[in-house]
């Protein structure tokens, strides 16, 4: 019986995580000039924070899939935003931007 409730903590973990929204994206390609860049990195910043709280906070969840979810949530939204900045990070200096 254990393992059975323990699977299902799974699976309503699995399905959380799966219903995510993900972020809003701008295609970095479309960014032209460095005020552009230094815009979309600050939202991305501002993402990534938001992210990392939610992972950090995800203990004072009471039901335990609940904290499962939105722990995988919020680690998936750090990598994303982390791959986002290195990809603006890249163009910005490719354009000659300070940062």
């Amino acid at each position: 019986m254990t393992r059975r409730i323990a699977m299902t903590f799974v699976w309503a973990a699995a399905l959380l995580a799966g219903c995510a929204t993900p972020p809003d994206r701008v295609d970095t390609a479309s960014l032209t000039d460095c005020r552009e860049i230094g815009s979309e990195v600050a939202r991305i910043k501002q993402q990534r924070s938001a992210a990392e709280e939610k992972k950090d906070g995800a203990w004072k969840q009471v039901i335990p899939f609940v904290v499962v979810g939105q722990y995988i949530e919020g680690k998936q939204d750090v990598e994303t935003a982390d791959k986002r900045l290195s990809t603006l990070d890249d163009q910005a200096a490719a354009q000659g931007c300070s940062s």
